[in-house]
């Protein structure tokens, strides 16, 4: 029998019981993601798909509809529309009272903008070594672009509609260099909430570069866009695998039949 005045420790829940909630938290903090909470949680999705199953956490549905301070990637070939719908889905936002960003990549920074030149030089990058410092030249500008633009706006309950993602990285830049690589530059960045990835004909794309008076750039060579859409395919696919919720749009219409096609993916009523 315990004596008058002794004080025991209360009773501690269940160490299962805690890491229950803690993942439960931390999914329902990255809306369902799980590619976002393994990240927040310093594992892979894999172990994190494991220890759900094992703590008897179901599967916790992605939200389809667009929620204030998300992050929406729009991706494609050049040509594609990605700035136009960009833009366009930014403007339409703020008109519901959704408070949005618009932004791209190459961002705006000093790195962007080192980036947006070498582009313009198509013998600059015609080497593989000069792709990898292509490559580590977009990883920098990515983290810089987070850290300087996306995550605070994220941070506020802004939603973010970036024009490229890393999936870019992974389409264009795998015909010159080891996909692997480029993948491991870019595993702690953050994942879209949605990528919307609009799919054009090469022919199309090209058509629509010529009437916009677009400036010929190392990636818009025949062959290198045959390979950037063998790219996509790949990432798409291996993308969906990992868990990331990415939908492909036909690009080919008109702007306001797209626009309206990527209104309903995103759940917003017009």
């Amino acid at each position: 029998m315990a004596r008058h005045g002794d004080r025991r420790p209360p009773a501690l829940p269940p160490l299962d019981d805690v890491i229950r909630a803690h993942l439960q938290s931390v999914l329902e903090a990255c809306r369902g993601n799980r590619s976002n909470a393994a990240r927040v949680l310093g594992v892979d999705r894999k172990t994190l798909a494991r220890q759900l199953v094992r703590l008897g956490i179901g599967e916790t549905p992605e939200s389809r509809t667009l929620r204030p301070g998300s992050l929406v990637a729009i991706e494609g070939i050049d040509g594609a529309g990605l700035t136009t719908q960009a833009h366009r889905l930014v403007e339409y936002l703020k008109t519901r009272g959704h408070r949005a960003l618009f932004t791209c990549e190459p961002s705006g920074g000093r790195v962007g903008t080192l980036i947006r030149e070498l582009l313009l030089e198509p013998a600059a990058l015609a080497s593989t070594s000069a792709m990898r410092t292509y490559s580590l030249l977009f990883a920098a500008d990515r983290i810089d672009h987070i850290h300087r633009e996306v995550a605070p706006a994220l941070a506020h309950g802004i939603t973010v509609v970036s024009d490229r993602w890393y999936h870019s990285s992974l389409a264009y830049q795998r015909t010159g260099v080891d996909r692997d690589w480029i993948a491991s530059m870019n595993q702690h960045t953050r994942t879209p909430d949605v990528t919307i990835v609009l799919d054009v004909p090469l022919d199309v794309a090209h058509q629509r570069r010529m009437l916009a008076g677009r400036p010929h750039e190392y990636f818009h060579a025949p062959e290198t866009q045959r390979d950037v859409v063998a790219g996509y395919r790949a990432t798409i696919s291996e993308l969906r695998i990992a868990g990331e919720r990415i939908e492909v749009i036909d690009g080919t219409p008109n702007a306001d039949l797209v626009f309206a096609a990527i209104l309903r993916t995103l759940g917003i009523r017009r």
